[in-house]
């Protein structure tokens, strides 16, 4: 199973492989709440599926992952 391209997080499974990658190139791959949300999703999908042995969680474009998205979490407290 694979998601949409321009997805925050693609996951794709294959031979007992779950990979998870972060697709937010842009911005280094910063966590957001989509980003967030997905990945704990995905986490336990993955541990929930009896034939998946490992999980690959990796980051699109040149970096891994900045860590959280400082501005968008900026903007979502304005947004409330």
């Amino acid at each position: 199973m694979s998601t949409n391209i321009e997805a925050p997080l693609l996951v794709e499974t294959a031979g007992g492989i779950c990979t998870i990658s972060l697709n937010r190139p842009d911005k280094l791959n910063a966590v957001d709440d989509a980003v967030h949300h997905g990945l704990e999703e995905a986490l336990r999908q993955a541990d929930q599926d009896p034939d998946v042995r490992v999980i690959i969680l990796r980051g699109n474009g040149r970096a891994f992952c900045v860590g959280g998205d400082v501005k968008g979490f900026a903007e979502a407290d304005r947004d409330e």
